[in-house]
């Protein structure tokens, strides 16, 4: 017998199935057992994000504020690195003692060291993205920074809430 006459090398369009079958499987919006799941947990970040934000708007204020004092000082390179740090330790304290306060198991000088390496890389974040908005899409500098800023705050936020201020 021929490879073409046997009876399975032969495939009409009436038999032919499809290649992949689709099953749709009911997926249960919250884990069983649990109690409120996916809600609960959005829930209880909203809070926390928001006093995040708190503290990033004050700190934003007591950069300025330093930046505008001591220039009148210093170099402005000097002035804005000190007001940064002054800013950043602000930050911290504030984020320790109230937007992350459940979290302070851990040694002080080791948070603080995780959050200024997440400062720093905000800032080199906000820099890259304002220096691409100003320079490439050529939108107004101050806009710009806005928009850096909401980049990269729920990024800083996610890093700060899993690393630095994390249970583990």
């Amino acid at each position: 017998m021929a490879a073409d006459d046997r009876p399975h090398a032969l495939i009409h369009e009436t038999d032919a199935q499809p290649a992949l079958l689709t099953r749709v499987i009911p997926v249960p919006a919250e884990p069983a057992g649990r109690g409120g799941g996916v809600r609960r947990a959005v829930a209880s970040v909203g809070p926390t994000f928001t006093r995040y934000c708190v503290v990033g708007g004050s700190g934003y204020f007591v950069n300025a504020a330093i930046f505008w004092a001591a220039a009148r000082m210093l170099p402005y390179p000097v002035a804005f690195a000190l007001a940064f740090a002054v800013a950043a330790t602000s930050n911290f304290l504030l984020n320790r003692r109230w937007t992350f306060a459940g979290t302070r198991h851990r040694r002080a000088s080791t948070q603080f060291g995780r959050f200024l390496t997440v400062s720093i890389a905000a800032l080199a974040s906000d820099l890259a993205v304002l220096s691409l908005l100003v320079e490439t899409a050529l939108l107004p500098q101050f806009l710009s920074a806005l928009v850096a800023i909401a980049f990269t705050t729920p990024v800083s936020f996610g890093a700060n809430r899993l690393w630095t201020f994390s249970h583990r």
